[in-house]
């Protein structure tokens, strides 16, 4: 599956859209605060590079979109989300049109990170060969940024879902 992915946008929406993922990641986005972006890029990072994070690398590409998700992705996000049940004349399908463009244009602004992100991994040493547990690891520093000890240990299963999408292709 994904053999021949080279960026990190093809990467992403292959892995999202496999079975089990995209429940994953919106459930340690929702109950963790976890950037489905940066989860991506973890992953990618291990699948395409054998790179596994430091906590300071994951930091590192956390700031870099920090001010992108918080002030243009989360707000897109919320207005969307807001949109399934109102205010009035909202829900559909009144408002079908407007929320389909702002999900459009958040989908747009989470490209614009991934591509950011992208940017940030060209400049990245390549080890020398793929570290073990690349994957795990990725995952896990960064849903360390917004999770406690205690989270990171209950997500556990919806980390393992996302490396079992991997493993399964």
């Amino acid at each position: 599956m994904f053999d021949n992915v080279r960026s990190l946008w093809s990467f992403a929406l292959e892995l999202y859209d496999a079975d089990g993922v995209q429940e994953a990641c919106l459930a340690l986005q929702d109950e963790y605060g976890a950037n489905v972006n940066l989860l991506l890029f973890g992953a990618w990072m291990a699948v395409t590079r054998g790179v596994a994070f430091t906590g300071d690398d994951a930091q590192s590409a956390q700031a870099l979109v920090r001010d992108w998700d918080q002030e243009i992705v989360r707000p897109l996000r919320a207005v969307r989300r807001k949109l399934k049940t109102g205010p009035a004349p909202a829900p559909p399908p009144a408002t079908e049109t407007l929320r389909n463009a702002i999900k459009d244009a958040e989908l747009s602004s989470e490209r614009i990170s991934l591509a950011v992100l992208e940017a940030h991994a060209v400049a990245w040493p390549a080890p020398a060969r793929a570290a073990p547990n690349a994957l795990e690891t990725n995952l896990q520093r960064v849903l360390e940024l917004t999770a406690s000890p205690d989270g990171v240990r209950q997500a556990a299963p919806l980390l393992a879902a996302i490396a079992g999408a991997i493993a399964r292709h």
